[in-house]
């Protein structure tokens, strides 16, 4: 019985110390794939950062393409009002000028007998200030075009000032995208990369489990037979002493006889 529990205890550490060595590889590959398993969490996460950052910067770019169209819409708008605003002036201009050389080279005599044929005081003040006033509203008319004018090309210039702004920022959004974009591809890249390594590493901890147990099975399976063994000459020697025994004993008996 001693003996039976001794050959127990020795195939039980057998088998520890089997799956203890099996262990220790095993441990090695799953550390290797935790390891792998945190890159690729890792690389997944900076995707995702990366991909969101391309969706707010796409939405930005489009936002100042719209901005742009706006600006050149309203560029189209007060050049074609500066245009009007400046043919407007020219014409005052010309109409100001011919008045005033009707009146100072062909009229003189003219309005001279207009103001002196005046029935009263009165009558002579009259026809002068409205000589008078018929060159201050050419003159009034003419600066107050000036200043339309002026005021739209302050207008197209800040404009355009600000356009050219628009313009600097969608080529710095533009650079700030193909960045990104590259920074994704080499992101996915490494995570492609990554997760074949991990692929490879599970599977290799899979084969050596299933290496680990079967050395285990065979272990002890080869136990099992040798054990089978022992008992059976275990039991054979047994049996054939209490042959030995018994014989001895008809034996005196027979002598007592």
């Amino acid at each position: 019985m001693k003996m039976q529990k001794k050959r127990i205890v020795q195939c039980g550490l057998s088998l520890i110390c089997a799956f203890g060595i099996a262990l220790s590889g095993m441990s090695v590959h799953a550390e290797e794939v935790d390891s792998l398993e945190d890159k690729t969490s890792n690389l997944q996460s900076q995707l995702e950062g990366i991909n969101q950052d391309l969706v707010t910067i796409s939405n930005e770019i489009a936002e100042t393409e719209v901005k742009i169209e706006e600006s050149n819409n309203e560029v189209f708008r007060l050049e074609a009002s500066l245009q009007i605003s400046r043919n407007n002036e020219e014409v005052q201009y010309a109409n100001m000028k011919t008045r005033i050389k009707y009146m100072y080279e062909n009229g003189s005599d003219t309005l001279l007998s207009m103001v002196c044929e005046a029935k009263s005081m009165g009558e002579f003040l009259n026809r002068v200030d409205f000589i008078q006033n018929i060159t201050k509203y050419d003159k009034d008319m003419l600066e107050n075009m000036v200043k339309v004018r002026e005021g739209i090309e302050e207008q197209e210039a800040e404009l355009k000032s600000r356009q050219q702004e628009l313009l600097d920022l969608q080529s710095q959004l533009d650079s700030e995208q193909a960045a990104l974009q590259a920074k994704a591809e080499e992101t996915s890249t490494d995570l492609a990369t990554v997760n074949a390594q991990l692929e490879a590493a599970r599977a290799a901890q899979k084969k050596q489990e299933e290496e680990a147990q079967r050395k285990a099975d065979e272990q002890l399976a080869k136990k099992a037979q040798e054990e089978t063994k022992q008992a059976s000459a275990s039991t054979g020697s047994n049996t054939s002493a209490g042959n030995n025994s018994g014989n001895s004993s008809s034996a005196g008996n027979n002598s007592s006889s």
